[in-house]
């Protein structure tokens, strides 16, 4: 006669992947999106770069022009 192993985990496993028990979950709190609160840093870190690459272009521009 065989003999079966018992091993901790395997009904537990079974059970989830068939729809018996819930999927155990850790993370309990429910995610909120911290996207609208970072919406205000938003706007001037972008006006700021888009005011460097400007600058950036119109260097290159007087320099192209001071070359000819």
């Amino acid at each position: 006669m065989t003999r079966i192993k018992h091993i901790d985990g395997i009904m537990w496993a079974s059970d989830i992947l068939n729809g018996q028990k819930e999927f155990p979950t850790f993370n309990k709190k429910k995610h909120v999106s911290t996207e609208d609160s970072s919406a205000g840093d938003f706007a001037p870190i972008f006006a700021a770069a888009c005011n460097d690459l400007h600058s950036q272009s119109d260097r290159k521009a007087a320099g192209a022009n001071n070359g000819t």
